[in-house]
């Protein structure tokens, strides 16, 4: 009778329309409580105000960039600024599909492109959440895990990146996608979401080792053969087989193609307009982006300038979390995204670390596997001091702190 019940309330917790109700839900407790610490913190009531000045830093650019796509994509001939930064160092997909609505229901008003672009982030973010939660599901089958995932993200560290007029929900959205149709190999949708993922940031085309890791792993665990007495040709013979199966596969070399598309078009447009296909990354030195590495960041922010700021010690927590994981959960596909975008970001600084780690969704999933194998009283603690201090950032960000930048 209890197994009953309880295969009842698992039943109704994984339909559709459940998770999309908690979905929603969470997303409105969160922007509520963002609400009400933009009206504390500033002493403004109006909900237009609260909307508009959530949006800080970059989004001057992307709703600079909209409003010259909109503009017969006038965007094509613009200049750099005096300093050296241009719209190239921002990839074209988001802000073409803002420019596109913006068209429709913006009146000219470019107030209207950071509140249209709010709201088709939201539908992005939720979307990227439903997937995310049935990639749980797929992979973890713990229901507590997937709701712990849906609640991180929502109520979570960084939570508010994924309403304003970032890049943040749509390459969430589109890298949630990916992995979704990678483990249930739809592979050709999977290149699609993947096409566009690469149009989105440039570390969409990394995506491409996550589907050679997560094929080696599925050889490795179901097909491969290992001879102690001959183990170079063991070796040998796996690789040529490994190579010979998936080879076979068309839908799954297609698919792979099709992920680099988005980044090479991009390329292929630099190179027509600026003499340079990577101009996007050159340009970052005008953003003060430096080239040190990850080991030589590290060493200066906790050796040089001892004692080290939030910043770094956040950075070095995702570290550990990653190595903890990757050691713990042996999901080799997914670490290698966490290691790419960690390598990718703190190799030039760590003020975008902790941001593009939240948004990279193989840490906060590896996290939220974690979590739910924590007792009752760690997971409470945890879950509250995580609530507190993503309400701390949300006051910082409207504050307009440089190092959530």
């Amino acid at each position: 009778m209890e197994g009953l019940r309880k295969k009842k309330i698992y039943d109704r917790l994984t339909k559709p329309s459940s998770v999309i109700i908690v979905l929603i839900a969470l997303f409105v407790i969160s922007r509520i409580s963002m609400y009400l610490v933009f009206s504390r913190s500033t002493g403004d009531s109006s909900v237009r105000n609260f909307l508009l000045a959530m949006n800080r830093w970059d989004t001057g650019w992307y709703q600079w960039y909209v409003t010259y796509i909109g503009k017969d994509l006038e965007i094509l001939h613009a200049t750099p600024t005096y300093n050296g930064q241009a719209w190239w160092a921002f990839f074209p997909l988001f802000p073409s599909i803002v420019a596109f609505f913006w068209k429709i229901f913006g009146n000219n008003d470019q107030n209207n492109i950071l509140l249209i672009g709010e709201a088709v982030n939201t539908v992005f973010f939720l979307v990227a959440e439903y997937f995310g939660f049935k990639y749980m599901m797929v992979t973890r089958k713990s229901l507590f895990a997937a709701y712990s995932y849906v609640a991180f993200m929502s109520l979570g560290l960084y939570s508010f990146y994924f309403s304003i007029l970032y890049t943040e929900a749509l390459f969430l959205m589109l890298l949630t996608l990916c992995f979704y149709f990678l483990k249930t190999k739809r592979y050709i949708a999977m290149g699609i979401a993947g096409a566009f993922l690469s149009a989105t940031r440039n570390a969409g085309i990394m995506f491409v080792f996550v589907i050679l890791v997560e094929l080696v792993e599925e050889y490795i665990r179901e097909t491969a053969s290992f001879d102690r007495k001959s183990p170079v040709k063991s070796i040998f013979l796996n690789i040529k087989d490994f190579v010979v199966t998936n080879i076979k596969k068309p839908e799954l070399i297609f698919g792979t193609c099709l992920v680099p598309l988005g980044f090479f078009s991009f390329m292929a447009l630099l190179s027509k307009i600026t003499g340079d296909g990577l101009a996007f990354l050159h340009v970052q030195r005008a953003w003060g982006k430096n080239s040190n590495g990850l080991i030589r960041n590290l060493k200066y922010a906790f050796y040089n300038e001892f004692p080290p700021d939030f910043l770094s010690i956040a950075t070095l927590l995702i570290i550990i979390l990653i190595v903890i994981t990757c050691i713990n959960q042996k999901r080799f596909y997914e670490t290698i995204f966490s290691v790419i975008i960690l390598l990718a970001s703190a190799s030039s600084s760590f003020y975008s670390v902790p941001r593009y780690a939240i948004g990279c969704f193989t840490v906060v999933v590896a996290f939220s596997d974690e979590f739910s194998k924590f007792k009752p009283l760690t997971r409470a603690f945890l879950g509250a001091m995580i609530l507190v201090m993503e309400l701390i950032l949300t006051k910082y960000w409207i504050l307009v702190d440089p190092n959530l930048v």
